[in-house]
């Protein structure tokens, strides 16, 4: 680490802050449980709703995107206000904001994989991704940062059980994960981070229109 070779790109996975590593690039958002929590029960206080202890942490372990928590907490408020709220709809709408997560980048990130970009303008046009384009950019970020843990965690030499645990997806999706993980280079997954990023940024900080923002995303994540 003193001296590294200047051809070699090192990944360092640090569960402590505090370490001070000089990096070319960092990606800092806390996503431990812990936070997770703390930014669950803080956004329902927010929105003057109750959610029991038990389907906090059970929301905490589904996700740790923070616009698919909000999501959630939007919908409980909603049926809060309309007196529909019950534990077993709390339930469904658990295992639905789980499958949701999942299931709303799986062709989209298909057709990134096979760098088909056609196909991807095509889902983009089929689905509201302009529309919660912010929602969206999350949840491709949330892919691609799962991709880069179990690239690091299988270098590492966990078991698939182990990697399971600390990426926090199911079993089912993780035979899912890890093909498309397969066919990506680190390299690859990094360049698609920095993109996402680029965007995330230029969404918020210019008025460029949307649609050749998203041109130029897809394009450079289908050529990476």
């Amino acid at each position: 680490l003193l001296n590294p070779m200047k051809t070699s790109k090192h990944i360092f996975i640090l569960a402590n802050n505090k370490i001070d590593l000089a990096t070319q690039h960092v990606l800092t958002e806390d996503d431990s449980e812990e936070a997770t929590i703390k930014f669950i029960k803080g956004k329902i206080n927010e929105s003057n709703i109750k959610l029991s202890e038990r389907n906090i942490n059970k929301l905490a372990n589904t996700t740790t995107n923070k616009l698919s928590i909000i999501s959630y907490i939007n919908k409980i408020k909603l049926l809060e206000e309309s007196n529909l709220v019950t534990e077993n709809i709390i339930d469904e709408l658990l295992g639905d904001q789980k499958r949701e997560i999942f299931k709303e980048t799986y062709e989209l990130i298909n057709y990134i994989n096979d760098k088909n970009l056609d196909a991807c303008l095509l889902e983009i046009q089929k689905t509201k991704f302009k529309e919660n384009i912010f929602l969206e950019i999350s949840r491709l970020t949330w892919r691609f940062r799962t991709y880069l843990k179990i690239k690091s965690l299988k270098k590492a030499s966990l078991s698939n059980e182990e990697i399971i645990k600390a990426t926090k997806v199911s079993k089912y999706q993780y035979k899912y994960f890890d093909n498309e993980t397969k066919r990506k280079s680190v390299n690859e997954i990094l360049n698609a981070l920095r993109e996402l990023k680029k965007v995330d940024a230029l969404l918020k900080t210019t008025d460029l229109g949307h649609e050749n923002i998203i041109f130029q995303l897809f394009m450079k994540l289908c050529r990476n």
